[in-house]
């Protein structure tokens, strides 16, 4: 059996095997970054757009510092060939606050596009918790 990466909230892993999982994305967005040819991924849970800072102390928990970060360690860990991404989240889960989390979809569709990291798969907004699964090792990816 395939050994599991559970990435958190706020957190950034990086393997080249097994499956990798991004759950319970609500209101955040799980983004996954995979470099099929090398079979090497990137998966992190992020809860903000922007960072108040060039260098937070969690780069992770920001999307323009996050996804910048996961791809230095793709990187240093074989990544070569071009990415492609799945994203879930940006969900609204309280009923006051139901266009809150377009602003961070936004962002995140913007810098992966100024990587040019086609969005594969995608499923945002609502208000549904997500999960993403990648098979590394199958290179198969679903969001639930």
């Amino acid at each position: 059996m395939p050994e599991t990466i559970v990435v958190k909230p706020m957190k950034c892993k990086v393997s080249s095997g097994g499956l990798m999982v991004i759950d319970n994305i609500g209101a955040g967005m799980g983004i996954i970054l995979f470099d099929s040819t090398k079979g090497v991924a990137a998966g992190l849970h992020v809860m903000r757009s922007h960072s108040p800072t060039r260098e937070p102390d969690n780069p992770a928990c920001f999307a323009d510092t996050g996804i910048a970060w996961a791809v230095n360690q793709l990187k240093q860990n074989g990544s070569t060939g071009k990415l492609f991404a799945a994203i879930a989240g940006g969900a609204s889960l309280l009923t006051m606050n139901r266009d809150g989390r377009s602003g961070m979809i936004k962002v995140v569709k913007e810098i992966l596009a100024g990587l040019d990291c086609a969005v594969k798969f995608e499923e945002i907004g609502g208000s549904k918790v997500r999960a993403i699964t990648l098979n590394i090792d199958e290179r198969k990816i679903k969001i639930s």
